[in-house]
């Protein structure tokens, strides 16, 4: 009996070690997924102690058989518990046909296969996480080049926002091509003292052009000079054009950002806002969004009678069975490659109206400010929003769809979307161009409404 003994005492001394671990995890602000782990670590101990001195070791055995199952199936991505709960589900397979013998093969067979197929599921894992969009195909770097500059993605946290940009940043950007150990691209952003990319060549009097949007917009991965807004500012030198994207905004982000921009803003004749299709998601806030670290952070607005109603950030104000799928669940990429999959819906549809309406609204109650929204094209696409842009269009709302020349462009060049995007899915210095020509006359028609 000493070899059975010997496992309980290594199970139960590492399954504490696991449960105090995470209870560190969770009182250092960690996910509820912590908490479970810690249950099911120590769970499977207290039952293992018990079955020291029982008669109904069988019975105990497996109950903490299926406990320590459950923390394989929890534990795929976290490589240090999923060692530890597989490890202990063998030693306990063991233990069982030490203590029962003949009468024990059945389960122990059954726990083996159990074991097995769980170990399959870990080997499926990677190519899940792949299929799902959980390994990259490029490396990303930052460099801080400012030392005074404290947050190297040049992001500080907001109150309201997903985040706002680090007043002064100067940052080193860098892409290299995964196994080719290829740069894709290095570039350099600065951040000027209003927490907006620096637009090179803008006259210090005019006509102020806001031009809001997210990571398109902001123009991840090109220099300042190769924006959207820097083409724009190119092409109207008359004008002063300021860079108001963000990494990771969406259409609830701009809504915010543009009432506190334009607060107190004076001689502001335009005001665009660049969107893509995925912005809809980014205002829905759907469990699978709220799983990612910015996610987290997204503005959360309800439609109520009155209007809109700002509700917190997302990860504050999630369901408790929210909570289970964004900290539990989701951590499986075999589960949200199966099961969570999201598409635009018509609730998500008619928060996105609203709020680009507020917009428009607010641009109203301004002198002289004209509102308009640009669909940028993508290498992808997450639904159909023609609808939504058709009754903007039809209350007098001025909107330029440019994906239909997006597509028109690559059929005349016989190219594809790598042509015109980065890895990061991205638009490369060419396409911001192109968007520029394509935008600036209806920017300009809009103005002067």
């Amino acid at each position: 009996m000493r070899a059975p003994l010997l496992i309980y005492a290594f199970q139960i001394v590492v399954a504490g070690a696991v449960g105090l671990h995470s209870t560190v995890r969770i009182l250092e602000g960690g996910a509820i997924y912590h908490g479970v782990v810690v249950a099911l670590a120590l769970g499977a101990c207290a039952l293992l102690v018990v079955a020291i001195r029982e008669r109904h070791r069988r019975v105990l055995i497996l109950l903490a058989q299926a406990l320590l199952a459950c923390g394989i199936l929890l534990s795929f991505r976290w490589r240090p518990l999923w060692v530890f709960f597989s490890v202990s589900s063998l030693s306990l397979l063991i233990t069982g046909a030490l203590l029962f013998g003949g009468r024990a093969r059945r389960l122990a067979a059954a726990c083996l296969l159990g074991s097995v197929l769980l170990c399959l599921l870990a080997l499926a894992e990677p190519v899940a996480g792949r299929m799902a969009g959980g390994d990259d195909l490029f490396r990303e770097e930052y460099e801080r080049l400012n030392p005074a500059v404290e947050i190297a993605a040049t992001f500080e946290p907001d109150p309201r926002t997903t985040s706002a940009l680090e007043p002064g940043a100067r940052i080193r950007h860098r892409s290299v091509i995964a196994g080719e150990d290829r740069v894709e691209f290095d570039v350099t952003y600065q951040i000027g003292p209003d927490r907006a990319r620096v637009v090179p060549g803008r006259p210090r009097l005019g006509q102020k052009w806001f031009i809001f949007g997210g990571s398109f917009t902001y123009g991840s991965g090109v220099d300042d000079e190769d924006t959207i807004p820097a083409r724009i500012q190119a092409a109207v030198p008359s004008r002063q054009v300021y860079n108001f994207g963000v990494n990771g905004y969406g259409s609830a982000d701009v809504l915010l950002d543009l009432r506190r921009r334009t607060a107190n803003a004076t001689a502001v004749e335009l005001c665009a806002y660049l969107m893509i299709d995925d912005h809809v998601r980014r205002v829905a806030c759907p469990d699978q969004l709220t799983r990612i670290r910015w996610g987290k952070l997204k503005p959360r607005f309800s439609l109520q009678a009155g209007g809109l109603k700002y509700e917190g950030k997302a990860s504050e104000t999630l369901s408790l069975l929210g909570r289970l799928n964004v900290d539990l669940l989701n951590r499986w990429s075999l589960y949200r490659l199966l099961f969570d999959r999201w598409s635009i819906d018509a609730d998500a549809l008619k928060l996105t109206e609203r709020v680009i309406r507020d917009m428009s609204a607010r641009c109203s109650e301004m002198n002289g400010t004209s509102f308009a929204l640009v669909i940028l094209p993508r290498n992808s696409r997450l639904g159909d929003i023609s609808g939504l842009l058709n009754r903007l269009q039809s209350d007098g709302i001025p909107v330029l769809d440019l994906r239909n020349r997006y597509r028109q462009l690559l059929e005349e060049e016989g190219a594809g979307d790598e042509a015109y995007f980065f890895l990061n899915n991205h638009p490369r210095p060419n396409l911001n161009r192109k968007i520029a020509e394509w935008t600036v006359d209806f920017l300009r028609r809009t103005a002067g409404r």
